[in-house]
């Protein structure tokens, strides 16, 4: 979470070198802007948003629609409504019916969910190795790989030297990009331990549109015949190993 002023700065940014690229004036406001973001939930934040653009940044657009970006990723699928799952470094199921009426699962972030995101499945892993060498919670499969993979990822030696990861230094982003090397031992080595973690985030992904289900209108499934699931994020290059757990839990 950067805050209003960062967000707002970079969409600056980003407008000035689409204009450039446009060979539109830097001075020439655009009609109107969508902005589908993540963490605009709140419609009073949502608001502060435009004002501080309208404000500070005066040249960017003369009207703003500023919206959750599970919104947006569900509209490019359809214009009646549907549900998107989210699965990048954090997890986010949002449900939206033909009366715009919105249901969500997920999204509070790591410290309460993010279950089947990159950071889920790498914390995961950790704990597993952790667990196991403690002879606290022993895994059924071999965990050497996955400790290698981990010791490689952050370049350390010891479980010691991790904690500095987890605590001190803490870095979200950094912390998920173990999710790939993981990714990639399953698919590259079929790794048993490494494929559990993704199948289980497999499962994880899919309760949530189990728990979403109920709230589905009739309206939805009359006019689409099926609900449009939209899958955004890059966990979700994975499908080959989400796949046997998701289908399994729904």
């Amino acid at each position: 979470m950067v805050g209003i002023p960062e967000v707002a700065k970079r969409i600056d940014t980003m407008t000035r070198d689409a204009k450039a690229q446009a060979l539109i004036p830097e001075t020439h406001r655009l009609s109107a802007m969508g902005l589908c973001l993540s963490g605009a939930e709140q419609d009073a934040t949502n608001r502060e948003l435009e004002n501080y653009l309208k404000t500070h940044y005066p040249d960017v657009a003369e009207r703003y629609m500023v919206g959750s970006d599970t919104v947006g990723s569900i509209a490019t699928a359809s214009n009646v409504g549907g549900m998107v799952i989210i699965s990048g470094t954090g997890s986010n199921t949002l449900l939206r019916n033909p009366d715009g009426s919105t249901y969500g699962c997920g999204g509070w972030g790591h410290m309460i969910g993010d279950e089947g995101g990159a950071w889920w499945i790498s914390k995961k892993a950790i704990k597993t190795v952790f667990d196991h060498q403690d002879n606290f919670s022993r895994s059924k499969l071999c965990v050497e790989r996955v400790w290698e993979l981990i010791q490689a990822h952050f370049g350390i030696k010891t479980r010691l030297d991790l904690l500095d990861h987890c605590y001190a230094k803490f870095c979200k982003p950094t912390y998920s990009g173990l999710c790939s090397k993981l990714a990639k031992c399953a698919l590259e080595e079929n790794e048993p331990l490494c494929r559990k973690f993704f199948e289980e985030a497999g499962q994880m992904l899919a309760r949530s549109v189990c728990a979403l289900s109920p709230r589905i209108s009739p309206a939805l499934i009359s006019q689409c015949g099926e609900v449009d699931i939209v899958c955004v994020g890059s966990v979700w290059l994975s499908w080959e190993l989400l796949e046997p757990g998701f289908t399994r839990e729904l």
